[in-house]
């Protein structure tokens, strides 16, 4: 449901145009003319994007990588900040041993990871994909626990995606939920 931001009013051309929009240029937030009043739709700065995959698509995560976050178009990237996982237990564990950890990386290359879900001091398998009840994660720290750099030009028009690290599984029947905070922004400084 949209917001109503009246008080910026002078700021903005007058409504009256029925679906057309109004870009800040110092927030990039986006307004909707509903033809009485401008209503705000969106902004560029924190963005969440929240997809849930089945049983299947978890099993071949390694093989067929699920895109999180499309690529932003030339010029720009996706500043990652952080993510959740939430399992939804349906009653077969999947097969985690050997398989790796759940890996979020820029682009086609998961050498490029930005974010894993490596539980301190083990290094093997996904603890979310181990889950035998209901439960996630929140929060995971940046790749090894540190932030490191990436030049900009590499993360440049590259999408966000998912994959398992190893191997695909070959049990298990839950549901995972994955959520992810980020921002669009300029390559350029």
């Amino acid at each position: 449901m949209p917001i109503n931001h009246t008080g910026f009013a002078s700021q903005m051309p007058s409504p009256g145009t029925p679906g057309s929009t109004y870009t800040t240029t110092d927030t990039q937030c986006v307004y909707t003319d509903d033809g009485n009043q401008w209503n705000f739709t969106s902004s560029s700065a924190l963005l969440v994007a929240t997809i849930t995959l089945t049983a299947a698509q978890i099993k071949t995560l390694h093989t067929a990588p699920i895109q999180l976050v499309p690529a932003p178009g030339a010029g720009k990237y996706i500043q990652f900040y952080d993510a959740q996982f939430y399992l939804t237990y349906g009653g077969v564990a999947f097969d985690v041993t050997g398989k790796g950890v759940l890996q979020i990386y820029y682009g086609s290359n998961n050498s490029l990871t930005v974010v894993d879900d490596r539980w301190p001091g083990d290094a093997s398998d996904s603890p979310v994909l181990a889950l035998t009840a209901n439960g996630g994660f929140v929060g995971l720290v940046p790749q090894g626990g540190l932030g490191y750099v990436l030049p900009l030009a590499t993360a440049d028009n590259q999408p966000l995606n998912l994959a398992l690290e190893t191997a695909n599984l070959t049990t298990g029947n839950s549901t995972l939920k994955v959520k992810v905070r980020y921002e669009i922004k300029a390559t350029a400084l």
